[in-house]
């Protein structure tokens, strides 16, 4: 079974996936970004792209305000080489493919032209 940690983890994760709009998503990272795993940080970004895609109109102040922002520098940090150096949140091998993947469509759907990201990804 699963530790307590990863049982918290998950649940965080399933509540995160769980909203509804792109606002709801940002204040739950506004509010637990010290607490983000790269888990956590790509799930934020696919689920802000997948309410995009099923029809919903973000207000485009949140895609440019400070939260977002921070949130896609949290997901670039993460495909930077050497990030999780320190202990951090960089994604292992393991998983990399999947956040790599998921981060490139969010991108798509959002039409995100973030140049440190997209630098990081390639």
């Amino acid at each position: 079974g699963l530790s307590p940690i990863e049982r918290q983890a998950r649940r965080f994760n399933d509540g995160l996936a769980g909203k509804a709009d792109t606002d709801e998503v940002l204040q739950v990272y506004a509010r637990y970004e010290a607490q983000f795993n790269a888990v956590h940080l790509v799930t934020a970004l696919h689920r802000i792209a997948k309410g995009v895609a099923e029809g919903a109109e973000p207000d485009p102040a949140l895609l440019s305000g400070h939260r977002f922002n921070r949130l896609l520098s949290g997901v670039s940090w993460l495909f930077l080489p050497g990030a999780g150096a320190g202990g951090g949140a960089a994604v292992d091998a393991d998983r990399n493919m999947q956040h790599l993947s998921n981060t490139a469509w969010a991108l798509s759907v959002l039409s995100l032209k973030h140049v440190p990201l997209l630098s990081a990804i390639s």
